[in-house]
């Protein structure tokens, strides 16, 4: 109920708001004369009667309010099954969406006047003095908060909303970064003073191209020396793979098993921890600048195969483990662990 309350001898409007879930106070700048007090009396009708109208209306259209804290942990619940780096950017979107939205109010306050407020202010972050977001990292925040509303939508959480295109942040191409073959080189030889799961990853990266999360799910149990082959799940694409893993793993991948037959063959906690692991060694044989990162090896590993070594790009799509292009290469193309093989040992570091 919208009342009127006297205060340092003013006059206060207090109501409750049922999205925000908490008591509202108001000054309306008045002083408490007879005049006043009827104006104040109407204006506290006035909101009375817009709140009772909203209320009826989000039952009417069925919404049902839950704190927006409470729905982002059955959001990240819904989606528990996604790879980890997926879920710490989830979590790395509330982060920046609570600092608009009290994570205690109801989801009805996110609607699409707030939530297209709030796409604009993480587009200004881009600009700002210190460490600005690159315009992909903010495409990304704005991708998982569709994301998370398309979530409320469907446990009617929230009114259902279209966002202004114009509003949504686009993302940006940027130039694709691979290895110069001097530190390709470099990388390789300087292996020799690490340890041996650090060669293994950095060798495993390299001559499979495969996802960071990937190497990382490679069990001892998943490894056939005889065949060669290491099966996996693969977290990015939530399918078991197998694959012809390069001859010049054979000689690690067998004294890594002889040391570790069951488990996990690499160290890492998650690829967070692998990729900091792989920065640290290019800023200690000094290659830093260049825009390197873990990813790197994937994307050199692929340039090189079609570029430098000419090996069929559906061999390469099926090594590597990307989405197949077209339903012809996912029905009819029926790709042996051979044919990998006789291709893949065309690669070469």
């Amino acid at each position: 109920m919208a009342i009127i309350r006297i205060r340092n001898d003013i006059i206060h409007l207090q109501y409750y708001d049922p999205i925000k879930k908490k008591t509202t106070s108001k000054s309306l700048g008045m002083e408490p004369n007879k005049a006043n007090l009827r104006k104040a009396k109407h204006i506290a009708r006035h909101v009375q009667e817009e709140l009772t109208q909203n209320n009826r209306k989000r039952k009417m259209i069925g919404i049902k309010d839950i704190s927006i804290r409470e729905a982002f942990n059955k959001f990240l619940a819904a989606n528990g099954s996604n790879r980890p780096k997926t879920i710490l950017d989830y979590e790395r979107f509330f982060k920046f969406f609570k600092g608009s939205f009290n994570e205690e109010a109801s989801t009805s306050v996110i609607t699409k006047l707030t939530f297209e407020n709030w796409l604009c202010e993480i587009k200004k972050l881009g600009t700002r003095p210190k460490k600005p977001l690159k315009p992909n990292t903010i495409y990304g925040l704005a991708k998982q908060g569709v994301h998370f509303c398309k979530f409320l939508f469907e446990y009617s959480n929230t009114a259902v909303f279209m966002v202004n295109k114009a509003i949504m942040p686009k993302p940006v191409s940027t130039r694709k970064i691979v290895f110069d073959e001097d530190d390709m080189k470099l990388i390789i030889d300087k292996l020799a003073d690490k340890n041996e799961n650090f060669k293994l990853l950095i060798n495993l990266l390299a001559y499979s191209g495969l996802r960071s999360s990937d190497v990382l799910g490679i069990n001892a149990e998943g490894i056939d020396l005889k065949k060669q082959t290491i099966s996996y799940y693969s977290l990015k694409t939530k399918n078991f793979r197998d694959v012809p893993y390069h001859p010049a793993l054979h000689d690690l991948l067998t004294a890594t098993i002889a040391a570790t037959p069951k488990g996990k063959i690499l160290g890492y906690q998650n690829t967070t921890n692998l990729n900091r692991a792989i920065i640290r060694y290019f800023v200690d044989i000094k290659i830093e600048n260049k825009g390197y990162t873990a990813r790197t090896f994937r994307k050199t590993f692929i340039t090189w195969a079609r570029n430098k070594f000419g090996i069929d790009a559906t061999i390469v799509r099926e090594l590597i483990g990307h989405s197949h292009r077209n339903i012809m290469d996912r029905h009819y193309n029926d790709i042996t662990i051979e044919d990998m093989r006789k291709e893949l040992v065309k690669f070469q570091l």
